[in-house]
């Protein structure tokens, strides 16, 4: 007889539980009742943003689901849990310390449970308990009791919980049913497989994918995704289409990889890819490691500006073209790699370099005589006039645009000294400190304050009598000492922030 062997496959350890809703509330909802007579709620259960598709239920699709459990079905579709404790101790164990750290925050922050599925259920039955969202007008019919005395409830207006009847309450906790499944042993890699098997029928995104990864890109750019997502959709820089499901996230990895492409090189606008951006992703990749000065740019440099269109610039204001919000970032980009900044930085002149830029940009979408390379097809170079090449990411196109910026657009600019080319720094060595210090006397330049020895190299910093910014030379001679509080504060008063 043939001896036959079977792999042995690994199952996932979890806990499958049909539970009351009253059961439910009382082990994941904590109430304290303060002295006034108001209610705290600690809740246990948090939303993981990694394994959760953007977006969040409106109020009539939370009352019309928690309305679907009371009546009785809520164990029709089931909510997947992590288990925080449990998986975040397997995960020290194996040396992942990531996703440990990860899981570590929520449980800090007093959580028990994560979602994998079922985020805005859970959120809409929490939320009704504890009286932000009204239970649903309407008529709930539980059928007859031990004698045959049929058990039902009408609510004529939408009614908070704590204004409901105690025994209607006391009904829907023993009634209404859930089924929760915990999961005690997943791995990271385990855990983004299930959320996506768990989402099968609805086709997820690349973005959506590359959102269960718990790197510090992933985390940082769910943040900017928070902050400035809705801004992008309001000045017209991307649709609500293509900023929702966590694409505005892609879009700012996009910006951030391609701008990091030219700072590395100085030479190469080289529009980032889906798949590049997978690689980015991942924990320790070059652009996670380096995401801290990205997203320092990202914030400091371009949003201010953004800013300033929707709330300086007349109402509805926009870039002439989504594109030209792409090539203001990689414009910003070109200027840092090449030490070029406006004459002055303060909030009027940032409003007439969005000015200037917005009209070079309508400039060249009328010319209609110049045609630009795209690609060439089997053999034929294709053309197209400019309006064409902004709407393709292709690096020929990215290319065109930025030449056109920099050899037309920036330098007019450095010519009518709207910007300047900053003259490098030496650097602030002690020899040229101590140089300063003996020959003003040990007083500082421009405040006659005494500047300490013994706290020289500390509490005094070197200033440009004619800033660099405005073509004073990095000469000895354009240079004095300073304490550190004068030339701070003196520099807070030169620059306008937003």
């Amino acid at each position: 007889m043939k001896k036959n062997y079977l792999k042995i496959i690994k199952r996932t350890k979890k806990n499958i539980n049909h539970i009351s809703l009253g059961d439910f509330f009382t082990s994941y909802i904590a109430t304290t009742i303060n002295e006034d007579e108001t209610k705290t709620y600690e809740v246990k259960i948090v939303r993981d943003l990694s394994v959760q598709r953007e977006g969040v239920w409106d109020l009539n699709k939370k009352m019309d689901f928690v309305a679907q459990v009371i009546n009785g079905n809520g164990d029709n579709n089931m909510l997947h849990y992590v288990d925080l404790e449990k998986c975040r101790f397997k995960a020290e164990n194996e040396g992942c310390f990531n996703y440990m750290k990860h899981l570590a925050k929520f449980i800090n922050a007093g959580a028990d449970l994560s979602h994998i599925d079922g985020g805005n259920r859970t959120d809409a039955l929490i939320e009704t308990i504890t009286n932000q969202i009204p239970l649903k007008a309407g008529f709930y019919d539980y059928g007859t009791d031990d004698n045959d005395n049929r058990v039902y409830y009408t609510l004529e207006t939408d009614t908070f919980w704590d204004n409901l009847d105690d025994d209607f309450k006391n009904t829907i906790c023993t009634q209404g049913m859930l089924v929760t499944v915990i999961y005690e042993d997943l791995t990271q890699e385990e855990r983004a497989t299930l959320f996506k098997t768990l989402n099968d029928g609805i086709d997820l995104n690349s973005a959506e994918k590359r959102n269960a990864e718990v790197s510090i890109i992933c985390e940082g750019n769910r943040e900017l995704n928070e902050k400035y997502k809705d801004l992008f959709v309001e000045v017209n820089a991307l649709t609500l289409k293509k900023a929702d499901r966590w694409l505005f996230c892609e879009y700012v990895s996009k910006l951030m990889q391609t701008s990091n492409t030219y700072l590395k090189d100085g030479k190469t606008w080289h529009w980032a890819s889906s798949t590049q951006i997978d690689k980015d992703y991942k924990s320790g990749s070059e652009a996670d490691l380096e995401y801290g000065e990205s997203r320092n740019f990202f914030e400091k440099e371009f949003i201010p500006y953004i800013k300033l269109i929707k709330i300086a610039l007349p109402e509805k204001a926009q870039l002439y073209c989504p594109s030209a919000y792409v090539d203001f970032y990689l414009l910003l980009t070109y200027m840092k790699k090449n030490k070029i900044e406006l004459y002055e930085k303060n909030k009027n002149t940032k409003i007439n370099f969005l000015t200037l830029f917005n009209n070079k940009i309508i400039a060249l979408f009328g010319d209609v005589t110049t045609d630009f390379y795209t690609k060439t097809t089997k053999g034929v170079p294709r053309y197209e006039k400019y309006a064409g090449i902004t709407t393709k990411s292709m690096d020929t196109c990215i290319t065109a645009r930025m030449e056109l910026l920099v050899n037309d657009f920036v330098t007019m600019l450095l010519d009518d000294k709207t910007l300047v080319k900053i003259e490098k720094r030496t650097s602030t060595c002690k020899a040229e400190k101590a140089n300063l210090f003996l020959k003003q006397k040990g007083k500082a330049g421009s405040t006659d304050d005494v500047i300490n020895g013994f706290t020289l190299n500390k509490e005094a910093e070197i200033d440009h009598i004619k800033p660099l910014r405005k073509g004073g030379s990095d000469d000895p001679k354009n240079k004095k000492l300073e304490t550190k509080k004068y030339n701070r504060t003196k520099s807070a008063k030169d620059l306008e922030i937003l």
